[in-house]
């Protein structure tokens, strides 16, 4: 695949972390407000905003040179199409959340699905995880039951 590039200095890596950390608290913290502060009661606007607004940047960032599209095709379709399903439900179900409880509290909860993520990794495809990893992840239990 050839050795990662850099920006401005930065690993691609670390740049994509970085980018994925404040779009991600960017968008929460945005919706919280949308939701609670004003009222807005269509969330499915919202997330048709947020959707088009994403393929507008990704656009941007492949013609800006910042990695290149995958070639399309209908089993790529018809393999990623559960995976946008879940993750389109999964956001508005976030939105009903974020109206009725905080934004970390919200955030404790999405942290929380990680555990039935490594869950479902140990089942369904035997993967194991290092010792590094399951400290963090009971960190982030101790920090939950703390919250609550």
């Amino acid at each position: 695949m050839g050795k990662p590039g850099s920006y401005l200095g930065v690993s691609e890596e670390l740049m994509a972390g970085c980018c994925f950390c404040i779009t991600s608290a960017s968008m929460t913290l945005l919706n919280k407000a949308a939701l609670s502060a004003f009222h807005f009661t269509a969330p499915t606007t919202l997330l048709c905003f947020q959707c088009t607004l994403t393929l507008v940047l990704v656009g941007l960032a492949y013609a800006l040179g910042f990695g290149r599209p995958p070639q399309i095709n209908l089993r790529l379709l018809q393999m990623w199409l559960p995976v946008n399903i879940l993750f389109v439900g999964m956001v508005w179900t976030s939105f009903y959340a974020l109206r009725n409880i905080g934004v970390a509290m919200v955030t404790v909860l999405k942290n929380l699905t990680n555990f039935l993520v490594i869950f479902g990794d140990l089942y369904f495809f035997d993967k194991r995880y290092s010792a590094g990893v399951w400290a963090t992840l009971f960190l982030m239990l101790a920090s939950a039951i703390c919250s609550a």
